[in-house]
């Protein structure tokens, strides 16, 4: 696997993506574009400098298209209304890891 999703750009999606980065490529899916921004071309989260190989977007389906393994980290009351827009573009192939 070259490259895994992370759903969710809060404390501990951010987390994982800092652990996972040091394996593969990481890409977050956020709802907010500042964010996805300072993700993308700072470097940054909440203050903490993030690997080069952690790349932003705000497209779900993008990052459900472009990779087999994805860990949806998202609040708990978010998660019911992600996981139906995600199952549009999911398939028998991928592999979610949810922790909570």
């Amino acid at each position: 696997m070259k490259q895994v999703a992370v759903i969710g750009s809060g404390s501990f999606g951010i987390a994982v993506a800092k652990l996972l980065s040091h394996n593969v490529e990481v890409l977050v899916v956020t709802r907010n574009s500042l964010t996805m921004h300072k993700i993308n071309n700072d470097h940054l989260a909440f203050n903490t400098p993030l690997s080069a190989r952690i790349r932003a977007t705000l497209s779900l389906e993008e990052a459900i298209s472009s990779c087999k393994l994805i860990f949806p980290i998202v609040p708990s009351d978010d998660f019911g209304s992600m996981i139906k827009e995600a199952s549009l573009h999911l398939t028998p192939a991928h592999i979610l890891i949810h922790g909570t």
